[in-house]
């Protein structure tokens, strides 16, 4: 029975007659036939397991063997991978290329810890996110110095696992501490000089104004 697979046969051909001899011999190629390969699901979204695309082949149910990046396991970080699709069956040959794609997954950030009072110290903002524990970076007024003096100061929070997206920003409030301010020598006898107070605070050494009934001048 002549063959129908794909592959190389020795062929050998014999002459059949009573009055003749005769033979020969060769060899029967059968080639593969060509098969197309179409991708599906070459986008994706970050979600910490292994993840690919779909191959069909035409005609359909044919074997395909996929690589990503010359690699067999499926990718799991965000990024663009070269995806090669081969068919593998004994009959049919095939291959295709496209890139796959795992965007990074969006984090959501929370700032805290915002409105305090000036006590002398640094205040950083608390950060947190979710999913927990994805790395982000926090600038004040846009350098990495967390502020000491009262004021109001912008926070803004960055993301950079390069698996995952997200940003946020809110304002941070350094309210003033309050000090308290002693007077004395408020009692004294005129002698055509003029006569001032003398002021201490608690935190010490406080620049103070003093007035007069309202001017400046003792």
């Amino acid at each position: 029975m002549a063959p129908t697979a794909a592959g190389s046969y020795a062929v050998s051909a014999t002459v059949n007659d009573s009055n003749y001899f005769g033979m020969a011999t060769g060899t029967l190629v059968i080639n593969k036939a060509t098969a197309t390969i179409t991708f599906s699901n070459l986008t994706a979204t970050y979600n910490t397991a292994g993840q690919g695309v779909n191959a069909t082949s035409d005609p359909v149910g044919l074997a395909v063997n996929l690589t990503y990046d010359g690699l067999t396991a499926q990718p799991v970080n965000a990024g663009d991978y070269t995806v090669v699709a081969t068919i593998n069956d004994p009959n049919y040959t095939g291959t295709a290329t496209d890139t796959f794609t795992i965007d990074p997954a969006a984090a959501t950030l929370t700032l805290s810890g915002l409105d305090t009072t000036y006590d002398g110290n640094t205040h950083t903002a608390t950060l947190s996110t979710a999913p927990s524990g994805v790395a982000a970076t926090i600038t004040y007024d846009g350098g990495s110095t967390a502020p000491t003096n009262a004021g109001t100061y912008l926070v803004a929070a960055r993301v950079t696992n390069p698996n995952y997206t997200g940003s946020t920003s809110a304002w941070m409030h350094i309210a003033p501490a309050t000090a308290a301010i002693t007077v004395t020598g408020l009692l004294t006898t005129y002698d055509g000089n003029r006569h001032a107070v003398n002021v201490s605070t608690s935190p010490a050494n406080l620049s103070v104004a003093v007035t007069y009934d309202g001017n400046s001048t003792a």
